[in-house]
């Protein structure tokens, strides 16, 4: 975890975790954030930066905690995987508005240092990186001495990709830069551990360019003052914090028509909630008490509803059992009662890309019909019965 001065120094400057919350998303990918950061839209770097100073502002702490602790495992398992020797790297680089700390500096083969004096002499550097997903698997660079394949850096994520720029560009000695990641692949109800490594070659075009918009950023909203435009409900919050007591406004035109498109919005929900409610209901009317539903092929699990475990609570009346001297066990157990319920039933439909995929070829006219309610059935079949023996009589 950063110190409360490196946490300081941080508001003076753009970081290498500050760069990806900056730079707009793909207009053909667009992110929730609109930029390349999954987390931070630019009204929070630009309010961490120029906002109150409250401190920390990390929303979520456990998972940056986990993340800071694993740092020197994934390095342990880099350098014993690759044999390169990683170091810490503990001085922040200055540079105008661009600032940065490194994770980890490659120690030069044959040599016992990679920096003297926060000056770095060397031509790798490392970055660590935990995943709670998988990050593709791209073409081999080079295969170690142990036989371990180091991937090409085109498997990095995009925004941390800026983050390796950024260190690059930071550091004129540096080719390349390494990035060990451990993830945590989901693996059906469970999670499966991989690790993996990445080289990211050095792109002087690219650091430029990233260089020159983080430049101009700093300078046209820290700077100059101007606000970024909020993107979601917390960048308001951000931006107006408090209101002014008895003030207000007649509603503008662009107002107005987002007010009606807000009022569509709800009613176009409020339809979709019920039509969620009628289709959930349709689907368990037919399920009856299977606990699940699949495709044609018999394994493309389209919806599930099971049982939980039944549970069990054991009350023990121990205030009248006080009153009474010399307590047998068997007066304990006529003093406790146990209450066992049944688990209650989950509904949960599974709408993967892999299984709409696989539900878009299946032909609805080849499925077989609803299966008629045995109550109906056998009730219709008793009032043919009685028919027949009326018009036989």
């Amino acid at each position: 975890m950063i110190t409360e001065e490196q946490r300081l120094a941080r508001r003076k400057g753009l970081g290498g975790s500050d760069i990806a919350g900056i730079v707009p998303c793909d207009p053909e990918r667009p992110t929730k954030t609109g930029t390349l950061s999954p987390w931070a839209t630019q009204v929070q770097i630009w309010d961490s930066k120029v906002g109150p100073d409250t401190g920390d502002r990390i929303a979520n702490k456990e998972a940056v905690w986990w993340g800071s602790e694993e740092e020197d495992l994934v390095a342990k398992r880099f350098s014993m995987l690759t044999g390169k020797r990683t170091v810490n790297h503990n001085f922040m680089i200055t540079d105008g508005c661009l600032i940065a700390n490194i994770d980890r500096l490659i120690i030069p083969a044959g040599q016992k240092i990679a920096a003297h004096h926060g000056v770095i002499r060397t031509n790798e550097l490392f970055e660590a990186k935990t995943s709670g997903e998988e990050w593709p698997m791209t073409d081999v660079v080079t295969v170690t001495d142990s036989g371990f394949e180091i991937l090409d850096g085109s498997g990095i994520p995009a925004h941390y990709v800026t983050q390796c720029n950024h260190y690059l560009g930071r550091v004129p000695s540096a080719e390349r830069i390494f990035v060990g990641v451990k993830m945590a692949i989901p693996c059906g109800r469970f999670a499966r551990t991989e690790f993996r490594a990445y080289v990211l070659e050095r792109d002087d075009e690219a650091i430029s360019s990233q260089d020159d918009y983080a430049r101009w950023w700093w300078e046209e909203f820290v700077v100059g003052g101007k606000r970024p435009e909020a993107v979601c409900e917390e960048d308001v919050q951000i931006l107006w914090r408090r209101s002014k007591p008895m003030t207000k406004m007649t509603v503008t035109k662009t107002m107005f028509d987002a007010w009606k498109r807000l009022r569509l919005a709800k009613d176009a929900l409020k339809l979709a909630k019920d039509e969620e409610e009628k289709a959930k209901i349709a689907i368990q009317s037919e399920m009856k008490d299977r606990e699940s539903i699949v495709g044609p092929d018999g394994e493309t699990v389209l919806a599930t509803w099971k049982t939980g475990k039944e549970k069990t609570k054991i009350t023990t009346d121990w205030e009248k059992l006080a009153r009474d001297k010399g307590v047998t066990d068997e007066e304990i157990a006529a003093a406790t009662t146990t209450v066992t319920s049944p688990g209650s039933r989950s509904f949960l439909p599974k709408f993967t890309d892999k299984i709409v995929s696989v539900a878009e070829q299946i032909d609805i006219r080849a499925l077989p019909d609803p299966e008629p309610d045995k109550s109906e059935t056998d009730g219709q079949t008793e009032t043919d019965e009685q028919a027949s023996a009326e018009s036989a009589a």
